[in-house]
């Protein structure tokens, strides 16, 4: 069950005045209903995240279209609004997934590392799409030189090697 003071953080407008006084008294009928609504809440959260951590952690950061050609960044978005969420509940001191707990306590460089990821993309696709033929003839060599880089990124690298600030490095030395 939770405490009162849980209440005014969920539910602020609806702590004051006479309608609260038997909420902060103590557990009601309300707080058991809340705690059941929230244990069914953390447990469909905790359903299949941690196979799909797991399967992003190994998958590689980036990915190339079928064309060849524009980059993207290979992430689930379904485990990035996961992690959100079990953020938010944990400043709320709830209890959360393990598999989720062990993600946030890397969630500060996961997030760093996938913003940094981003920027390379969008600048490697924004320059890809933006050149003309002659501008694209003229840049052939780096863009090679580019694509040779990023390659790391698209076999080797997985969300959880321990290598990826040194290809960010490299990939934006370039």
């Amino acid at each position: 069950t939770y405490a009162p003071t849980q209440f005014k953080l969920l539910m602020p407008d609806l702590m004051q005045g006479e309608d609260a006084l038997p909420l902060l008294g103590g557990t009601t009928a309300f707080a058991i209903s809340v705690d059941e609504y929230m244990s069914g809440l953390l447990d469909g959260l905790g359903e299949g995240v941690g196979e799909a951590i797991s399967q992003m952690l190994k998958s590689p950061l980036l990915s190339r279209s079928s064309d060849g050609g524009n980059l993207a960044v290979n992430v689930d978005p379904n485990v990035l609004a996961s992690i959100r969420e079990a953020q938010y509940l944990k400043a709320l001191n709830f209890a959360i997934p393990a598999e989720l707990d062990g993600l946030l306590a890397k969630s500060a460089s996961l997030s760093l590392h996938l913003s940094h990821i981003e920027l390379i993309v969008r600048q490697y696709n924004d320059m890809r799409t933006s050149l003309d033929e002659v501008e694209a003839s003229l840049m052939e060599g780096k863009l090679s030189h580019l694509d040779v880089a990023l390659e790391e990124g698209i076999s080797t690298l997985t969300w959880k090697s321990h290598a990826i600030s040194a290809f960010l490095k490299r990939a934006t030395a370039l």
